[in-house]
């Protein structure tokens, strides 16, 4: 087989998962970071629990989304220049002290500003986990692309299993406990796995590439990364427009919980898309097939705001769903090809919180396009942001950035 096959390696997952060390890392790395598909919920439950409006409840999800993306760059760069085993320990036992006030908040029902400012605080402490796992799978398999490409693609499927098994198992977990004991219970399941993570040896073994650095702008320096942070605002942002255009679809055709089924057939497809990339080898530039895989999203947006039957969206979700992981897996195999190690963590934190403001943004345009009318303005919003990160991936900037 030659280097340039499109033929599936499934023996790259094998090879990884199987090297030693490498289980516990997935395990710990997988619990730890399991909260931040139930932290909104959560914070939702518990806020509404207290006697609280709906409206306060959805200011305090916002607050907590702010408060991890504003916060995001500075963790990573820490990460750069503490060490990652240093920050994951103060920051899994600071993100637990902020739930435990924030679930203080809530059974003393204090006032809204100051809920507002204690979830700010939950999301501004999370822990850095998904940037330092990316960086500690490029240095412990630094030579070995295969595996690397194989351990990118799991990042990727990791996110899709948070956000599918997060909510499913608070909901679960809901019927059978108080709102506030599932506030504390996220905090728990944070900090095990955030001292399972340092206390492993390839985590401790990731000492500061930036000691002392004093550079205020940090990874933002880098010209490949600043190119990175558009076409991650629209590519990850036009996946929160599509899930507002999910949710007024289900509304029209039933009921909005039923834009759960349409999600996780998107969620499901994005999984499959990911390990089916991480078990294959790309020929050509990467640029290019980042481009292809948005131009087809883009496509397949512009079809779903043509689409009237539920089933028929959600195969479409289900199918466009595999170009989803390959696109996020790539955004981060370009970066970490062009980051300098220095900075490395803090830029592929900078990735994450990009893509948290375009989400943002992209969900309060798509509310108030899809409001008093159809699903379709919101896919289409979806559509022309995609086609315009294409562009950006196309351009020759973006081509000569790796």
């Amino acid at each position: 087989m030659t280097s340039t096959s499109l033929a599936p390696r499934h023996s790259r997952y094998r090879r990884l998962f199987t090297r030693p060390g490498v289980l516990p890392l997935v395990v710990y790395g997988l619990v730890a970071r399991l909260p931040s598909g139930m932290n909104v919920l959560a914070v939702m439950l518990a806020t509404t629990g207290a006697g609280h409006s709906y409206a306060l409840a959805g200011a305090a999800a916002g607050a907590y989304a702010v408060g991890a993306g504003l916060s995001g760059p500075l963790r990573g760069r820490l990460v750069d220049r503490r060490g990652a085993s240093h920050v994951l320990l103060v920051s899994g036992f600071t993100q637990l002290a902020a739930m435990l006030v924030l679930l203080a908040v809530t059974l003393a029902r204090l006032p809204g500003p100051v809920l507002l400012g204690a979830t700010f605080a939950v999301g501004a402490l999370l822990p850095p986990v998904a940037p330092v796992m990316r960086t500690l799978w490029g240095r412990m398999l630094n030579g070995e692309e295969d595996l690397k490409a194989a351990a990118s693609a799991w990042e990727t499927v990791v996110i899709d299993l948070v956000y599918i098994a997060g909510p499913g198992l608070l909901a679960a977990l809901a019927g059978v406990l108080p709102p506030e004991a599932c506030l504390a219970l996220s905090a728990l399941c944070t900090l095990t796995g955030c001292i399972g993570l340092a206390t492993r040896p390839p985590v401790r073994a990731l000492a500061p590439t930036a000691p002392g650095t004093r550079d205020w702008a940090g990874a933002l320096r880098v010209p490949a990364v600043r190119a990175s942070l558009p076409l991650a605002f629209l590519a990850t942002g036009s996946l929160a427009a599509v899930e507002v255009a999910a949710l007024r679809f289900a509304g029209d055709h039933g009921t909005p919980a039923h834009s759960g089924w349409l999600l996780a057939a998107l969620s499901v497809g994005s999984a499959t898309g990911s390990l089916l990339h991480g078990a294959t080898r790309l020929p050509g530039p990467l640029p290019t097939w980042l481009t292809a895989a948005l131009a087809l999203l883009a496509l397949t947006w512009t079809t779903a705001s043509l689409t009237p039957h539920p089933l028929a969206l959600a195969a479409l979700f289900a199918a466009g769903g595999l170009l989803i992981g390959p696109m996020m897996t790539l955004q981060f195999t370009l970066l970490a090809r062009s980051a300098p190690a220095p900075v490395l963590t803090e830029s592929f934190a900078w990735l994450n919180s990009s893509g948290q403001a375009g989400s943002a943004a992209a969900a309060a345009l798509a509310g108030s396009l899809v409001a008093g009318t159809t699903p379709a303005p919101g896919f289409a919003l979806a559509a022309a942001m995609t086609a315009l990160a294409a562009t950006l991936a196309y351009a020759p900037r973006g081509r000569r950035a790796p």
